[in-house]
């Protein structure tokens, strides 16, 4: 019994091995365990691989997603909320409708004040958001959250170019008003100088003094050059500048043929005509608000509310870390 278990026999039938081997084919103990080894390390080697397999197809689906839209996402929403808030300061400053045309021309350089700043910002963030694109791996690319940050980013580059062109457009209709308003003090001094004459000398006296500056008035209206959104408003504006320079002309006339009712009539018309300029020109933000500028600013604005409850889906549904929202 001890031979058949020396290690100079088979342990199957006892015969003498030669070289280790039964000269009947047999297969010995320590064989079977060599080959049974090498069978559970086989095993173990393909578990390891299916969990590194598996690994790393939960970080390419799920892990790296992530981490690309939160790359993107933390710079370009804080650069967002920064021109965003830059760009609605300035449109914000511009009345919605006809105002008192001192009103508008103070609103009119608070918007050329804070203009040039929301247009450096729009265009830096349009240029560093083009530089960040987006992880184009296969299938990778087309995973949540990093497919809502590429539609997200298409977004605002819309968002960018119109957001500058709706601010240059209002600086032009601003620099326009600025402009315009600097020749309203021409008009007080134009009543002040006509006054209330009563006999033919007073009224000569007073349209000789004032029709300098009635053409004072009409020159420095023909040196602007007035934006497309408020075309109609300048010529309405040079034509009744033309208007009061005629009545003065008339006014000289009828002061040595005319009556004093009809005398009157003419300078109540000249101060009517003073009213009415200083009414047209608070027109201007209807003006131009009729010209398109308040559809391209409400169009900017639906684009900016769509980028913010993407971001805010952004934050609190996928959860990314550090997006920030803006208010609004």
């Amino acid at each position: 019994m001890l031979a058949r278990v020396s290690s100079g026999f088979c342990s199957v039938c006892g015969a003498v091995l030669r070289d280790g081997v039964c000269p009947n084919g047999h297969p010995q103990r320590a064989q079977r365990r060599q080959r049974s080894r090498r069978r559970r390390r086989g095993w173990w080697f393909l578990l390891v691989a299916f969990l590194l397999v598996s690994a790393g197809a939960y970080a390419g689906l799920v892990w790296y997603p992530r981490l690309a839209a939160t790359g993107l996402t933390e710079p370009a929403s804080k650069e967002f909320a920064a021109s965003l808030g830059a760009y609605r300061a300035t449109v914000s400053a511009f009345p919605p409708g006809p105002t008192d045309p001192q009103a508008l021309v103070d609103s009119c350089n608070a918007v050329l004040g804070t203009s040039g700043d929301a247009r450096d910002r729009l265009a830096g963030a349009s240029l560093d958001l083009e530089e960040r694109e987006p992880s184009n791996l296969p299938v990778v690319s087309s995973r949540p959250p990093l497919q809502q940050v590429r539609e997200l980013r298409d977004l605002m580059l819309d968002f960018y170019p119109r957001a500058q062109e709706g601010a240059g457009r209002l600086e032009a209709v601003c620099g326009y008003v600025t402009q315009a308003g600097a020749v309203l003090p021409q008009l007080d001094t134009l009543g002040s100088t006509i006054g209330n004459p009563r006999d033919p000398a007073e009224i000569r006296a007073a349209v000789a003094a004032a029709t300098p500056v009635a053409e004072q008035l009409l020159a420095d209206l023909r040196a602007l050059p007035p934006p497309e959104e408020l075309a109609g408003l300048h010529s309405s504006l040079q034509a009744i500048a033309r208007r009061i320079r005629a009545d003065l002309d008339e006014l000289d006339r009828t002061a040595q043929t005319g009556t004093a009712p009809v005398v009157t009539t003419l300078i109540e018309d000249i101060r009517s005509s003073f009213d009415t300029f200083r009414q047209t020109f608070g027109t201007a933000p209807q003006e131009a608000g009729a010209a398109g500028l308040t559809t391209d600013i409400q169009e900017v604005e639906g684009l900016a509310q769509q980028i913010v409850a993407g971001l805010r889906t952004l934050r609190d549904v996928h959860g990314l870390p550090g997006v920030t929202v803006p208010e609004g």
